[in-house]
């Protein structure tokens, strides 16, 4: 995808999150911090904060755990070793029924599995979050069906492209 095709199927996607009862009443939203050509969530964060909305992103704290931390500006971010911008401060955020957390995939399935970049990460997190989960993909990351481990769990509500699954 170009630049532009990646950012206009980016908004389309967000706007469709920006209009779910799920962010609407969310508190707070955890979302990664997009980069490359993953799904651009620069804007589902930009309007979280200006509806007062607490956002937290994922900071790698070892190599099985990933934690959730406040942000409140994109000034508080560095890349990690991995490439991926990650918050400077250790504010862990915890997850409840009134948060709502956007997982990202290299690729799902039609029943709302994924794959994701091979570490665990969310899969281990997930398991004991008490949160609404939305996943994001674009068109062409959308198979019929994934294989699975034990460990998988699917999302609740999966928006592709101009599909909400």
């Amino acid at each position: 995808m170009t630049v532009e095709e990646i950012n206009a199927s980016s908004d389309e996607i967000i706007e469709n999150i920006l209009s779910t009862k799920e962010y609407i009443d969310a508190k707070s939203i955890f979302v990664y911090i997009s980069m490359g050509s993953e799904v651009s969530t620069i804007k589902l964060i930009q309007k979280a904060w200006q509806v007062n909305k607490k956002v937290a992103v994922p900071k790698v704290l070892s190599k099985a755990k990933m934690e959730f931390m406040y942000i409140d500006s994109f000034e508080n971010l560095e890349k990690s070793k991995f490439g991926v911008l990650e918050p400077v401060e250790n504010n862990r955020a915890l997850p409840d029924e009134a948060t709502l957390i956007i997982v990202p995939g290299l690729v799902y399935d039609r029943e709302k599995f994924r794959i994701g970049y091979g570490g665990g990460f969310y899969d281990r997190y997930l398991e004991n979050a008490e949160a609404r989960t939305f996943g994001v993909c674009f068109d062409f990351q959308l198979v019929d069906k994934l294989e699975r481990e034990r460990y998988d769990l699917p999302v609740e509500r999966l928006f592709c492209g101009k599909n909400v699954f």
